[in-house]
């Protein structure tokens, strides 16, 4: 079993009309891949599409979507950082340097994670969600199901590896799809660069370019 990457994503999900899908199978590297139409949930290519996974930082997807659902009209609101938010992730993983006690507003936040992939961002996103992390995924695995993606289960927010969290392209399709029917949500994850004001403990502005390749500017 192979983790997938977050370019990926950009396969998910196919928006606008469609007039014919190549005769020739598309050559991907990839374990499994699918591509969806938005609107409709057509399915127009699949590859090994219902097999388990390892998902990697595609886990950020429900990690916002569930934030945006529940903060989507107050994305003002501060999330604070605890010491396990911040130290329980590897030192060499994806994150922008928080520190304990320092706070971002809910919209910083997506833009952390959806941008550079923060990892201790996802885990403040939780605990200010559901208390603690562990709790937050149950609520993941749940909402998950609740959109037909019965083959997924979150043990984290953050998609680091766990052996317990797996997922298929088909459910990662159907997370996807759900997510996009949040245009704000859509719009964090295709800016290009973002810069974080400054916080309690750092006095410089940060920027965060989008770590899609697919969007550089």
């Amino acid at each position: 079993m192979k983790k997938f990457t977050v370019s990926l994503i950009a396969l998910y999900l196919v928006f606008g009309n469609y007039a014919s899908v190549y005769a020739q199978e598309p050559q991907i590297s990839a374990e499994s891949a699918i591509v969806m139409d938005a609107k409709t949930g057509f399915i127009l290519y699949d590859k090994n599409m219902h097999e388990q996974q390892y998902p990697a930082s595609i886990v950020k997807v429900m990690t916002g979507l569930i934030a945006m659902e529940q903060y989507g009209d107050r994305l003002y609101e501060t999330i604070e950082f605890s010491n396990h938010a911040v130290y329980s992730i590897p030192w060499n993983s994806s994150h922008i340097a928080m520190n304990e006690g320092e706070t971002l507003t809910m919209e910083d936040a997506l833009y952390a994670i959806m941008l550079a992939s923060a990892n201790e961002v996802t885990n403040a996103i939780a605990e200010h969600i559901s208390g603690d992390i562990e709790t937050f995924a149950q609520l993941m695995t749940r909402r998950a199901r609740a959109l037909g993606a019965t083959n997924t289960v979150f043990t984290n927010p953050s998609g680091l590896h766990d052996p317990n969290q797996v997922t298929t392209a088909y459910d990662m399709a159907i997370i996807m799809r759900e997510a996009a029917r949040h245009p704000r949500l859509i719009e964090i994850m295709g800016t290009v660069r973002r810069y974080i004001p400054p916080t309690e403990r750092q006095q410089k502005v940060r920027p965060l370019p989008n770590s899609n390749r697919m969007l550089r500017d």
